[in-house]
Formats: C-alpha cells, structure tokens, sequence
C-alpha cells in the first residue's frame, strides 16, 4: 500500500537522508524513536531519504571532480611551464602519484553507497533498473576510480 509522507515524515527523512541519526532527529521532531522506526519501516520514508543520500553525494562528488580538475590543471601547468626545475616537477610528480592512489578510495565509497541505494530502490520497486540521476560523464568519471 503506498501512501504519501507527511510534513512530519519528509522532514524526518531528509534529516535522516543527510546522515542523522534516528534518535537525534526523533528529539528535533519532539517524537518518539519508535515513531521513526516506524516511518523508516516504510517504503515511501526509505525511498524520500534514499533519494536524499544520492543528491548529497551526487553533489559531493560534482565538488570533489571540480577540486580534482583544478588541481589537475595546477599540476599540469607546473609540469610543463619552464619555471620549474626538472628536481621539482620531478619530486611534484611522485608525489602526486603517491597520493592519488590513497584518494582514490574516496570514489570507491561514493561508488558503493551510490550503488547500495540503486540496489535497495530495485528491491523496491521490483526489476526496473534505477534511473540514471546524473549524466552519462559521472558514471563514466566514477567507473574510471574503480
């Protein structure tokens, strides 16, 4: 049976889709935590917060590409200009390579909660495969980090 979320209910799973907890945002809405672990029980409520999650991280993930292409075009500049000694873009270099191998990870849990909430939707709604929520550029940039 599918019925609509209340002001109370979407609220609840907005604050909960952004990473609250459930006892913090039963205290914001003066309810019980049995209240929210009702609404959570609810496939509209885990839809609305599933929903939430995915903008949150699609939005972090536009920030950390913009970041990435920035620093990026930095190092590029630096590389190639003729300001720079051959030691120094040398040692900026390995250091560059050192690092992107550990931030890479940080794709790797964008990736896993962005395909966890794909999957729990298809639980959901059956065999219909998630829609794509972002252009085709993201899923070719995040496959690139896996």
């Amino acid at each position: 049976m599918s019925t609509e979320l209340n002001k109370r209910q979407k609220i609840a799973a907005n604050l909960i889709g952004l990473g609250g907890r459930p006892s913090e945002v039963a205290e914001k809405l003066s309810v019980s935590k049995e209240t929210i672990s009702r609404w959570q029980a609810q496939e509209e409520f885990e839809a609305e917060a599933d929903r939430v999650t995915k903008a949150l991280l699609l939005d972090l993930l536009d920030e950390r590409v913009a970041l990435i292409d920035a620093c990026h075009r930095v190092i590029k500049d630096i590389l190639l200009g003729d300001d720079t000694s051959n030691s120094a873009k040398g040692n900026i270099a390995l250091k560059y390579l050192n690092a992107v191998g550990a931030k890479m990870n940080a794709y790797n849990v964008l990736t896993q909660r962005l395909s966890y909430l794909s999957n729990r939707k298809i639980q959901r709604e059956g065999d219909k495969p998630m829609e794509r929520g972002m252009p085709d550029i993201y899923y070719d940039l995040v496959n690139l980090f896996k």
